[in-house]
Formats: structure tokens, sequence, C-alpha cells
């Protein structure tokens, strides 16, 4: 097992994996500030890495992955940050931040416990389970095949996409389409949260399952596009958009359930 502890708050200790080597089986905790660095293919393997300090920082960079490693943050912050075409394989996150950058993917990761993924560039989820965490997406970033269930926040924003996701919020989450993003083909339902498309946006293939007196909002320039929308007794509400060509019209493919239809 190692221990890393820096020695004031101004100073990192630090352990790096070049080339192809590998964590291995090893049990890796900070105390205070510390930095856990994977360069080239190497991998994390199956290494237990905690942090119990201030602040723990990861990063994956060329070709590299986190294998089936576990990352648990109990104490301060953590930050794994997946760079070039890096994988988190089918790593553990236990909360903190991963960060995912240029063509990096997040695999068949696991984030759990108030864990946030954060996209970039063109990195994607790949077929990633999110449960009880967010998610924010940027640029040309996509949500791939994910799962996510989630009772905080996912945000898409650019001009990213949901694209074939399953994405579930329960009574206190929020789902909002910013800018440019889109919906793709993703299957949504929302248990009593909101859902929010706006900016020039579109919700174009998915379905949308509202329940529990969730509420599903079009705002700005956006459209239902080619969507399902199933309401069961909740508002769905398209009195807030202008339409995409600012003439008050907006698409839907189809619209069914017993609840509310504002237009």
């Amino acid at each position: 097992s190692i221990t890393l502890t820096s020695p004031d708050i101004f100073s990192t200790a630090s352990v790096s994996f070049n080339n192809d080597s590998t964590a291995g089986n090893a049990v890796i905790t900070n105390t205070l500030n510390a930095g856990v660095h994977f360069r080239n293919s190497s991998t994390a393997g199956n290494a237990q890495i905690t942090s119990n300090g201030s602040n723990l920082t990861a990063s994956f960079a060329g070709t590299s992955d986190a294998g089936h490693a576990t990352f648990t943050r109990n104490t301060g912050t953590m930050t794994i940050d997946f760079t070039q075409s890096s994988s988190a394989d089918h790593v553990t996150i236990n909360g903190g931040t991963a960060r995912f950058f240029h063509t990096s993917t997040a695999a068949n990761a696991s984030l759990n416990n108030g864990a946030v993924a954060e996209l970039y560039f063109t990195a994607t989820l790949g077929n990633a389970t999110l449960t009880n965490s967010g998610a924010i997406f940027f640029d040309t970033t996509s949500a791939g095949n994910a799962v996510i269930n989630t009772d905080r926040g996912v945000w898409f924003a650019g001009i990213s996409t949901a694209a074939n996701a399953t994405i579930t919020g329960n009574a206190t989450s929020n789902l909002l389409f910013d800018v440019g993003s889109n919906a793709g083909n993703a299957t949504i339902t929302s248990n009593g949260g909101l859902i929010e498309f706006t900016g020039s946006n579109t919700a174009a293939n998915a379905t949308i399952t509202t329940n529990s007196n969730a509420y599903l909002r079009f705002a700005g320039e956006s459209t239902a596009g080619n969507a399902r929308i199933i309401n069961n007794a909740s508002l769905v509400d398209f009195s807030r958009s202008f339409g995409p060509n600012r003439d008050q019209r907006l698409s839907v493919g189809s619209i069914e359930g017993s609840g509310r239809f504002l237009l």
C-alpha cells in the first residue's frame, strides 16, 4: 500500500505510471494534497485509490486506462481527468468529479454517490452507468449509450447530444438542454423533476415520459422535433418557445397521456 502525504498545503505528493506499467492491486491513499498519474499505455489495474485528505488529483493521458480500479472520495476533493485517447474502462468512481477531454471515453465506468461527469470536446460517456450522480456536456460531446439515474442535474450545452442514453430523474432532478444541444434518440423519464429545452435546441427523436407532476418546458427557440412525449399527470409546456423560426410554430412527433399540455 502507498500513502501519499505532501509536506505542506502548498506542495503535492505524487506517483506516476508510464509506458505499459500497471498499478496492479495497489492500495493508494492520500492524507493531504496528492496526485496519481497514468501516461502512455499504463493502467490502474485493480487498484484501490482513496481520498482521505484535502485534495486528490488523478489523470489519464495517451491511451492509458483506469482498468477495474476503484476511486473513492471520503473527505476533501477528488478530481480525475481523462485526456487524449484514454479510457475509464471498467472503473468505479464513488464521489468526486471525473472530467473527460478530447476523444476520451467513460467506456463501461460506474459513477456513484454524487459523482459528477464533465465532458469536453468530443468525449463520450460510452456505456457508463451513473447512479445518484450528475453530468455536464459541452462542445460536441455525447452521452453515448449511458444509463443515467440522477437525483441531481444533467446539462447538455454547446451542440452536445443525449444520443442513445437512458436518463431517469427523480423529483429533485433538473435536466437541461441548452444552446444547440439535442436529445438524440434518448429515452428520458422524469419522476417529478424538471426537463427544459431552451436556446435553439430540439428533442429530436427522443422518447420523453413525465410522471408525478413533472414539468417539461420548451423555451427560447426550441422545438420537440420528432419526439414522442408521454405525459402522465404532469405538465408539458410549449407556450414559452418562439419556435425554430421565431414564428411560434413548433413540431412534435406525437403526444399522449392524461397530463396537461400548454400550447
